[in-house]
């Protein structure tokens, strides 16, 4: 059929990224992600879901960091 969409991936995703600024050796971010339903290759509807992400940044030395 015509105007067929490609059914791989959901479309319309809301994301947000932000990073706060960095305190001493400390950076903190934050990512949001959000995807409504959508239907598989297989045409099986898929339901929609939100995720988060919280993460630390350390700055030990100048080129030695870790992240959680």
């Amino acid at each position: 059929p015509n105007n067929r969409q490609f059914k791989g991936f959901p479309s319309n995703v809301t994301r947000w990224n932000t990073f706060i600024y960095p305190v001493d050796k400390l950076t903190v971010s934050f990512t949001y992600l959000y995807y409504p339903n959508w239907y598989s290759p297989k045409n099986q509807r898929v339901e929609g879901n939100h995720l988060a992400n919280l993460g630390f940044n350390y700055k030990f030395l100048d080129n030695l960091e870790g992240y959680i």
